[in-house]
């Protein structure tokens, strides 16, 4: 009774996902879009137009994932940038691939011990409002997603690799995901020694080397045929930072926090590190609480209500692994250990050694679901009434898109998505940029640190002073040079949220009465977060007499850093 039910959530959710991005420019960057998104355009602009891979034509940086960078290139190349157009075929292909994501889930548990769970699990992810926005952020996240799910896919199907044409075919997507985001490099590494083990197992009528041999002889040609579509990039990459993998991660290690204190002992350092670390789960957690469903409040960062997400987060823990117990003697598990391994590694990941988010969670999602679906509906096809147990499965699913769905509302009435601050980057687009077109010099020189929207929108050269985007300022953050490094370009005017140019400058500036040599000349206070608070973002001009003029060096430092 439910199908025609979930058959309409389903087509009503992909028709969003897909006329979202076709909306005004200023609907979705208050809601959705992610401001690394610009990032990716300008840089597909200025490839373009010749320049090298870069935020101001000028500084070189692999701080990209190059699949993403190459379709929006083409986007660029047709649409060019002077009207919305280019950012909203990027969007439409971000929700494309979410839409494609969704179909490859669902022709995948469609071979599922109950195949009858397909259904509701696709209305379940479709009309997923919290689900389709991390995508329609605009960046390589449902590139990575669609991959992922493709490999899921991919395996479902085969307990091990059985011929040459499986082992190419899977090096292929594995390549695929590779090049949309370098991540998946983990993912990669967990399939291969998944494969060997499952081959291992397979070869066990054979004995010593020939056994191990056979068993590493496929995954490990499905590796070098990844490997080999990497090394496009690889050779662009160490041309041009010299180094194989985004540098992107050098500059966020800098100024991310939980840094090794030399100053302090082991127990401290280690206290501290935990500390910095829990207190950025719990956005996340909350997060995730909405896109699953159980948890209906998109709370705010200051609200009380985020610690009740986070112990229904725990609560969500405990029955799956409840599941999983009751599956455990389930063949199928065999197949599927690979699964939570991938998930586990993912996550603790980006909980060591980068930044947690939901979009860098979002790829590991996918197959995670679709093991806790295939898990459930192994259960319901051994239950003594299979067919009542899968309505049972289906009432779960409306329970839980009933939760996703008002979550998804509390969100957008919020403007949260990847974050909480997308509506500030309306004030990005509308405000601060086109003021900074109509009245500064046709070659001033403005620096930013969220600076993507600045750079595709203000008509000026841009340097990005985070090193997000930006190579050569990465050892004046390592070395807290910044306030040397701007002199050095010229730049004549710092525009970004007050609070995030005080948290660079106060840290990596290296000059402590930085605030002496600049004045407001704009600014606007721009609400978020559904009333939350607001943030004041800025224009500084560097003063007439200042260090980087003809009037001489930096107070304290001298020209030659002495």
């Amino acid at each position: 009774p439910w199908k025609p039910l979930f058959l309409c959530l389903a087509w009503v959710g992909a028709l969003f996902a897909c006329a979202f991005a076709w909306l005004p420019v200023t609907i979705p960057l208050g809601h959705t879009i992610i401001e690394d998104m610009f990032y990716y355009l300008q840089g597909a602009a200025n490839l373009v137009e010749g320049k090298p891979a870069s935020l101001d034509g000028i500084h070189p940086t692999n701080g990209f994932h190059p699949l993403w960078m190459l379709i929006c290139t083409a986007i660029v190349r047709a649409f060019g940038t002077e009207s919305e157009r280019a950012i909203q075929v990027a969007l439409f292909c971000a929700s494309l691939c979410f839409v494609a994501t969704a179909w490859v889930l669902f022709r995948a548990l469609r071979k599922s011990p109950a195949p009858s769970v397909a259904l509701p699990f696709a209305a379940y992810f479709l009309f997923n409002y919290r689900m389709m926005s991390v995508p329609l952020g605009g960046l390589e996240t449902g590139l990575a997603g669609l991959s992922v799910a493709l490999i899921t896919a991919f395996l479902l199907q085969r307990e091990s690799l059985k011929s040459l044409t499986d082992s190419l075919l899977l090096g292929v997507l594995l390549g695929f995901a590779f090049n949309a985001r370098m991540d998946s490099l983990l993912l990669g590494g967990v399939v291969w020694f998944y494969l060997t083990a499952r081959g291992w197992s397979a070869y066990r009528e054979e004995s010593g080397l020939p056994r191990a041999l056979k068993s590493l002889f496929l995954p490990s040609m499905a590796g070098a045929v990844a490997l080999l579509m990497l090394i496009p990039w690889f050779l662009f990459s160490w041309r041009t930072s010299g180094t194989l993998l985004p540098n992107s991660r050098v500059a966020i290690k800098i100024w991310s926090g939980g840094a090794w204190d030399p100053t302090s002992g082991l127990l401290s350092n280690l206290e501290a590190f935990l500390a910095n670390r829990a207190s950025r789960l719990i956005e996340p957690i909350n997060d995730l609480g909405n896109m699953f469903g159980y948890w209906p409040i998109a709370a705010p960062s200051v609200s009380p209500l985020r610690y009740v997400g986070v112990l229904l987060f725990g609560v969500s823990i405990l029955v799956f692994l409840a599941l999983l117990w009751k599956a455990r003697r389930d063949p199928v598990l065999r197949v599927l250990w690979w699964i939570p391994l991938y998930t586990l590694s993912h996550a603790v990941y980006y909980i060591l050694f980068g930044r947690v988010g939901i979009r860098y969670l979002y790829p590991a999602m996918l197959p995670f679901l679709v093991f806790v679906a295939w898990v459930v509906a192994g259960l319901a096809a051994r239950s003594r009434d299979p067919g009542r147990a899968c309505q049972r499965v289906a009432g779960c699913f409306v329970f839980l898109i009933m939760g996703a769905m008002l979550a998804g509302g509390d969100a957008f009435r919020r403007g949260y998505a990847s974050d909480r601050w997308h509506p500030l980057h309306s004030a990005l687009y509308e405000e601060i940029a086109p003021w900074i077109e109509d009245n500064t010099p046709q070659d001033a020189v403005v620096g930013g640190f969220n600076s993507g929207i600045l750079s595709y929108r203000c008509g000026r050269p841009v340097v990005n002073l985070d090193g997000v985007m930006n190579d050569s300022v990465i050892p004046a953050l390592k070395e807290k040079r910044l306030c040397r490094y701007i002199d050095e370009q010229g730049v004549r005017y710092l525009a970004d949220l007050e609070s995030e140019i005080e948290k660079f400058m106060n840290g990596f500036c290296g000059d402590p009465n930085w605030k002496d040599r600049w004045w407001r000349v704009h600014e606007r206070e721009e609400g978020y977060g559904g009333g939350v608070g607001t943030k004041r973002l800025v224009v500084l001009e560097r003063l007439p007499e200042s260090p980087g003029s003809p009037s001489g060096p930096i107070r304290g430092v001298t020209a030659n850093g002495e």
